[in-house]
């Protein structure tokens, strides 16, 4: 009886230092706030977690006050939606042409509009063209008057396509007026508004999380301009938006570089991450691959124009959440552990459907293990550091007792044996 109960307590005190063990290796961990009532719970993915983890979040981990891992998901909310643009044809309402414009009126039937589609014959001209709105059709405002039409040939046809982007407007009409420069005018075909399922009521809508703004440093050369875009820390990213100045209309193409080590420079920028296009018809804001970089740059070919001056740059990552199922008591975040590859969790596997409303957890501070980081990172409460010494003390005398104890038994067998010889 007393062997079972000796190797009962010895058995839980090897587990309670290997759950202990699943915290080592990690170099950042935070204390969620205390869970007052079991159910699930999201825990949203900052700047400050997304910059201290790997790209895929495969080193976070949920911990609970025994030091064991609770499984989660890492999920991004509206990501299975449908984002590619829908192009509607909006009603022509009136169509004039005189020798000075071309002028459409259109009936907006759908939602708040930033951004139309004019469809128009292929044409090599360029015009300037201005958006008004109004309420009575009667009565009109202007919403751009000095708008580029820049055109995109649509491959197979004789059509061409030019995208406008301007301020969200609700206004029940919209006029496009097109100058023809005392010209024959455009042929507008159609004029089409886009619309993508995250616009269905009850869908979830696609989200972001800004991270802190950048600083920029800028260089000008004949036909480039250099960009170098720093973050305070190595935030990750899908998305750029950018603020620029200096020139009016402009249409150029910019290559974003991610360095590949600390030897980078103007003239060294590193990889090609990215291409894209930026305009002042655009919104400026360009989806890219996801990327983790604390110092980037961004290339933007000038030709013959006149350099664009980038005022502003800031990066965001998809909005992203830790969702867990978790009873009362006091958890931590761990996180930064390069070596550790994604868990297994039955939570993935299962069909569980999720409550439509999950709280938000909010965690404190990261913070640093004092000493190395492959030491056991213990909550900050000195009765769990004396447990642990109690724990390891216990362990020791146990392996002692049964080394002693297994070297008494060897020592009788080797006496008895030598004393049944001499009776022989």
């Amino acid at each position: 009886m007393m062997k079972k109960i000796t190797g009962s307590v010895l058995l839980m005190l090897l587990m309670q230092l290997c759950a202990h063990a699943q915290t080592r290796g990690f170099a950042y961990h935070a204390w969620l706030d205390t869970v007052t009532e079991a159910g699930f719970y999201n825990i949203e993915v900052t700047h400050t977690l997304n910059a201290h983890s790997k790209t895929d979040f495969s080193d976070v981990r949920i911990v609970n006050d025994s030091g064991k891992w609770v499984p989660h998901l890492l999920d991004v909310p509206g990501s299975n939606a449908n984002y590619e643009p829908v192009f509607i044809d909006m009603e022509i309402i009136r169509k004039q042409i005189t020798g000075e414009t071309v002028s459409c009126i259109v009936k907006n039937d759908y939602r708040p509009l930033s951004e139309i589609v004019l469809r128009i014959k292929n044409t090599a001209v360029q015009r300037v063209f201005t958006l008004s709105g109004s309420e009575d059709g009667s009565n009109w405002f202007i919403i751009n008057d000095s708008i580029m039409l820049a055109v995109t040939p649509e491959k197979g046809t004789d059509k061409s396509f030019c995208h406008i982007s301007f301020p969200p407007s609700s206004y029940r009409y919209m006029k496009i007026v097109v100058k023809s420069n005392k010209t024959d005018p455009v042929n507008i075909l159609a004029i089409s508004a886009p619309t993508t399922t995250d616009e269905i009521p009850g869908k979830p809508k696609l989200r972001f999380s800004e991270n802190p703004g950048c600083t920029i440093t800028q260089k000008d050369s004949v036909k480039t301009s250099y960009i170098r875009v720093t973050q305070a820390e190595a935030y990750q990213f899908e998305r750029i938006s950018m603020l620029v100045g200096g020139v009016k209309y402009f249409n150029r193409r910019v290559d974003m570089y991610v360095p590949q080590g600390i030897d980078h420079s103007f003239a060294n920028p590193g990889r090609l991450h990215e291409s894209f296009t930026i305009s002042n018809n655009s919104t400026l804001q360009f989806v890219v691959p996801h990327v983790k970089a604390a110092v980037f740059y961004l290339l933007i070919h000038n030709d013959d124009n006149l350099p664009l001056t980038v005022n502003k740059v800031t990066t965001a990552l998809r909005y992203r959440v830790l969702t867990a199922y978790l009873e009362k008591g006091n958890y931590q975040l761990f996180t930064g552990n390069e070596k550790m590859d994604p868990p297994v969790y039955d939570l993935t596997k299962l069909n569980t459907r999720l409550p439509d409303s999950i709280p938000l957890l909010a965690f404190g501070p990261l913070m640093q293990p004092k000493g190395n980081i492959e030491e056991p990172m213990i909550a900050p409460k000195s009765g769990n550091r004396l447990f642990l010494w109690i724990a390891i003390i216990l362990v020791l005398l146990a392996l002692l007792y049964f080394s002693a104890k297994l070297t008494r038994e060897v020592n009788k067998r080797k006496a008895d044996g030598y004393d049944n010889e001499q009776e022989v």
